[in-house]
């Protein structure tokens, strides 16, 4: 498998949260968000751990966007 890159890192986390997407991204991780930007900028190696946990939230926030649709938006009348 190849290694996430910096590029990667970037179009994924702004695939998942948008324009605010290292910040948003760090939160999620328990990280800074200095840290998610060092792994951009190439500064630091990106871990081994980040890929099964970006694949996780990809999972995860179809379900978290349809809740929060459900819970704030009225029912689509037919």
């Amino acid at each position: 498998m190849t290694p996430l890159s910096p590029a990667g890192l970037e179009a994924i986390g702004q695939a998942l949260f948008g324009q605010h997407w290292a910040t948003d991204l760090a939160l999620r991780l328990n990280v800074a968000d200095r840290t998610i930007r060092r792994f951009v900028a190439g500064t630091r190696p990106i871990p081994d751990w980040l890929a099964p946990e970006l694949r996780q939230l990809a999972k995860d926030r179809p379900a978290e966007i349809k809740t929060a649709i459900a819970k704030h938006l009225p029912a689509e009348s037919r």
